[in-house]
């Protein structure tokens, strides 16, 4: 190995080119992630190798590494900046190629983070789509039985019988393993808050996929997510059809019953959207997440700073306020003066906080490139994403999410969608169901986001839940 790298080191030192390749259209980057060689792939990175070249499939070496199960080798290629979210000729991205072969914790790497699980392949399948239709369903009878056939060829002394068994146990077993390890890659990526909704070319969701293979555990779960049962395949089929062909008898009275719940649901809000639905804020409790108080006056115009994080009257930095007014130019200057992007004012605000309730979306951005802190929170308990949640900032909310904030937050009891639905945030309606959040998930008093937007009269988001979440 030593030998190969000093002759790496001397074609180099000779001008080679990096992006050229072999006779099988490699270049040198893939090939030595193929072989699991991280000293090559490192020298490689020193020279300025082009991380995200392609083999004539399309392959990058990050998806060769992924697809190996060379976990060091995709982490040292993702810190050096190559792109997860690449898409080989058959739509295929690095996450995918770690799902097919079972690399759990590359998988799990990936979702930490935050690559884009909602990237198709050339048949339609998201991340957790790919998943479940490459999981080969085992069930526990079948291994048994064949328990009790090598049993009974090691009892009439059968070695040809007993190797065939054997074979048979053994990749039954196998198959077993790997379909744990798909089940805890789904729900890994459930728990992210993807759409579950998604659908492939032939229009199957997540939950035909779980009824299909007889994932009665990932079911469950989706159904507590509250997935659109009424969807249907290219054939016609809802979940609950699927559940009739496939599914034992306990799953599909669980599917009807979820189902049901649904049609009731659907019923009230075709009776809520048929009245008037005034919007009355005197109803609404007070918004105390938007109510900042910034002095205006302060740090405004020309500096009149002494150091960056100097605090005005208000006891508030100039990164803040910049934060504040969305000032991009004062904000990069700050930064590049020292200034702290973490510390925080009398009520716990930081600078991404005043940027995310005031949707200031390149604000944003930047404090988070400058390793702003993303699920800080302020003395009454508000994330920079509830601001912008509540705010109806969406655009300003998805980065967040994106970027790893927890969609799982709570607020006295009511998560980021019934507060959406309660101050009529419909954009962050839209992105949250979208993330995964359930609309029939219910607070500490029993209310669901659906009951939440009839309450307090929101009509477009109350029409919005009465069409699907379309």
């Amino acid at each position: 190995m030593d030998q190969n790298l000093d002759q790496i080191r001397d074609l180099i030192r000779k001008g080679y080119d990096l992006s050229s390749v072999d006779k099988m259209g490699m270049p040198a980057l893939i090939v030595a992630a193929m072989i699991g060689s991280i000293e090559m792939v490192d020298l490689l990175i020193s020279c300025a190798a082009n991380l995200n070249v392609k083999n004539k499939t399309g392959q990058t070496a990050l998806m060769v590494a992924s697809k190996n199960g060379y976990f060091d080798i995709v982490d040292l290629l993702v810190m050096n900046g190559a792109d997860a979210d690449e898409q080989d000729i058959n739509g295929m991205t690095a996450i995918m190629y770690a799902i097919g072969d079972t690399h759990l914790d590359i998988v799990k790497f990936f979702i930490e983070k935050n690559v884009n699980l909602e990237i198709k392949d050339k048949h339609g399948r998201s991340a957790i789509l790919f998943a479940l239709h490459s999981l080969e369903p085992v069930e526990v009878d079948s291994l048994n039985f064949l328990e009790q056939d090598l049993k009974k060829a090691i009892e009439i002394n059968d070695v040809e019988l007993q190797k065939i068994n054997e074979l048979k146990l053994k990749r039954e077993r196998r198959k077993l393993e790997v379909q744990g390890k798909m089940i805890e890659i789904t729900k890994d990526i459930t728990e992210k808050g993807v759409n579950l909704n998604i659908q492939d070319n032939e229009l199957k969701t997540v939950c035909m996929y779980a009824v299909e293979k007889k994932q009665f555990s990932v079911v469950e779960d989706l159904l507590k997510k509250g997935v659109d049962l009424t969807l249907k395949d290219k054939l016609g089929r809802t979940v609950s059809n699927f559940a009739g062909e496939v599914a034992s008898s306990s799953m599909s009275q669980m599917i009807n019953v979820a189902a049901s719940q649904q049609m009731k649901i659907s019923e009230e809000l075709e009776e809520a959207s048929t009245k008037k639905l005034d919007v009355n804020l005197q109803e609404l409790p007070k918004n105390n997440a938007l109510e900042i108080d910034i002095a205006p006056s302060s740090f405004s115009g020309d500096k009149k700073y002494t150091n960056p994080n100097e605090r005005n009257e208000n006891d508030q930095t100039p990164i803040m306020v910049a934060a504040y007014n969305g000032d991009m130019q004062a904000a990069a200057d700050l930064i590049g003066e020292g200034a702290d992007v973490n510390l925080k004012d009398p009520k716990g605000y930081t600078a991404l906080m005043f940027a995310a309730a005031k949707g200031h979306l390149e604000m944003v951005t930047i404090l988070l490139k400058h390793r702003a802190f993303i699920d800080q929170k302020t003395t009454d308990g508000f994330t920079a994403l509830y601001l912008a949640v509540v705010a109806n900032h969406s655009k300003v909310a998805k980065l967040l999410i994106d970027r790893g904030s927890r969609t799982s937050i709570t607020y006295e009891g009511k998560n980021l969608l019934i507060l959406a639905s309660m101050y009529g945030a419909l954009d962050s309606v839209k992105l949250l169901v979208k993330r995964g959040l359930n609309p029939h998930m219910k607070d500490f008093s029993g209310k669901t986001s659906i009951d939440y937007a009839i309450q307090y009269k929101r009509k477009k988001i109350v029409l919005f839940f009465k069409m699907g979440n379309k």
